[in-house]
């Protein structure tokens, strides 16, 4: 329909503006395929979509499959950048392909259909991402790929759903600015050539002055992810690590991450934000308030892929000024209490 047509003209535009690279390949179809086995293929100029992902009649589509159509076309186009103008040199690195795609989608749905809230449903990726990454039988983002089959293997929740959660926390940690600013180097460097995930971070890092190869491959090498415990002393914010199992009573180890912390709070004049990388077991943090502090949150707009554990008083504050926090903060507040009480972690 038109609403598709003016979406991918649309579309096109923003992603070159965003990457400060001009579209590489001279045209750009859209292709239904009946009996298409993949949900849709980034080739170069030319890609190809299982029908139920393009095609549609206005007048009988659904909102969620409008969304849905939408998100996978503008993950498609952001290939024609991340994936065909620069290439990944192995499948091991597939999932930053894929990671990035799927993330940026929602980047640029969100700028093109805010009326989607697109990020609200990027909640519930995130949530279906962390069920099997709190089993002791995860695997890490990043594998070793020798066989084709290895390399099928890695298009699961892991590498699309965890990784494009962790490509969001690092954007938002490092922000926005910076990190397109990053982007925008690595693909005038690498444009028509085969890159690395440690590419990408020296992009990153360069641009904004945080240590992203260390907080990186501390997400991308080891499985799980932690419960953040947080307590409030005085003015400053008592932040704790330990990996999260969904199994009750697991034995967790001391494994540890570089957490990026953006924490939320107000204060008796507004709301606030603060930044803070988590390297140790347990670190204190100092907010810098005026007057008293009525909520805090170790876990601004959801934006972390780990769990949050407050201590009573925190959740008091929270559940309070409930109304107070954004919607990913709501959704992600009660699914960590879900995930909190049935792991029967606390004493």
């Amino acid at each position: 329909g038109s609403w598709r047509a003016g979406f991918a003209g649309r579309l096109l535009p923003g992603f070159e503006d965003y990457c400060a690279t001009p579209y590489a390949f001279g045209k750009y179809d859209q292709v239904a395929l009946p009996s298409f086995a993949a949900g849709a293929m980034e080739n170069a100029g030319l890609v190809t979509f299982r029908q139920v992902y393009l095609l549609m009649d206005p007048a009988t589509v659904s909102f969620r499959q409008k969304k849905a159509i939408a998100k996978v076309i503008a993950h498609e186009m952001a290939h024609m950048w991340f994936g065909d103008l620069v290439t990944m040199a192995w499948w091991d690195d597939i999932w930053l392909n894929e990671s990035f795609a799927e993330w940026i989608a929602h980047k640029a749905v969100e700028a093109l259909e805010p009326d989607f809230r697109i990020w609200e449903d990027f909640s519930q990726g995130r949530a279906a991402a962390l069920a099997p990454d709190a089993l002791e039988s995860t695997h890490a983002i990043y594998t070793p790929v020798e066989t084709p089959a290895q390399a099928t293997e890695l298009f699961d929740l892991i590498t699309y759903q965890k990784g494009s959660s962790v490509m969001r926390m690092l954007e938002g940690f490092l922000g926005a600015d910076a990190f397109r600013a990053g982007l925008r180097t690595y693909m005038h460097e690498l444009r028509f050539a085969n890159a690395e995930g440690a590419d990408l971070w020296r992009h990153l890092e360069a641009a904004s002055k945080h240590p992203v190869s260390e907080i990186m491959e501390s997400w991308i090498l080891q499985g799980g992810h932690p419960v953040i415990t947080a307590q409030l002393q005085g003015g400053a914010l008592r932040l704790a690590q330990k990996r999260y199992l969904s199994k009750p009573h697991a034995h967790v180890g001391d494994q540890a991450w570089r957490v990026p912390i953006v924490m939320r709070y107000r204060d008796d004049e507004g709301v606030h934000e603060a930044r803070h990388l988590l390297r140790s077991p347990q670190e204190d943090v100092p907010l810098h308030a005026r007057g008293k502090i009525q909520w805090v949150t170790a876990n601004a707009d959801s934006l972390g892929f780990y769990r949050q554990d407050p201590d009573d008083e925190m959740l008091a504050g929270l559940i309070q000024h409930v109304g107070e926090l954004s919607a990913a903060e709501q959704t992600g507040l009660l699914d960590d209490q879900w995930g909190l009480a049935r792991n029967a972690s606390r004493p």
